[in-house]
């Protein structure tokens, strides 16, 4: 009898263990750490940065807080666990782990991009002269998805050239 019980308590143990494996498995693969850093130029020059669910715009360092002025205030929101899964969706639908490192413009008058990507494992920094011309779409798409959800107009307003 005894020899049943230790196979019972063996069997109890190892069952424990599969649970947890599952749940270490479906904790990584469903809520894998997100962060983005999207930094602007040319007359903005402000950053939005996703860390996992807190999003935050901080305008340009100089830039001296105006009531009315949504450029010139910090903003700081929690995003949806959805929002947060159809960003991640986006990500790996763009392919942003493919992309080159940098992509230079072939005009002067440019706007530049700088993004940052930490998704669980995987980092890729990616710049461009300009967020719209000589680069992939998916850069001028991610900055829109970023202003989409600070639920404030904070689309590039001046431009160079």
């Amino acid at each position: 009898s005894s020899i049943f019980l230790n196979c019972t308590a063996n069997n109890k143990d190892k069952k424990e263990i599969q649970n947890f494996t599952i749940k270490s498995l479906k904790t990584d693969t469903i809520q894998q750490p997100l962060t983005i850093k999207l930094e602007r130029g040319a007359f903005h020059f402000d950053t939005f940065l996703l860390t996992d669910s807190l999003l935050v715009y901080q305008p340009e360092k100089d830039l001296q807080p105006e009531k009315g002025n949504v450029y010139s205030n910090p903003l700081a929101i929690i995003i949806s666990n959805k929002q947060k899964e159809e960003l991640i969706v986006f990500i790996n639908g763009y392919d942003f782990w493919s992309l080159k490192e940098e992509y230079k413009a072939k005009s002067s008058c440019t706007s530049g991009i700088t993004i940052s990507i930490s998704l669980g494992n995987k980092h890729k920094v990616i710049t461009s002269d300009d967020y719209k011309r000589d680069c992939p779409k998916s850069l001028f798409l991610l900055e829109q998805k970023l202003i989409e959800l600070t639920g404030k107009d904070l689309k590039r307003s001046i431009l160079p050239g």
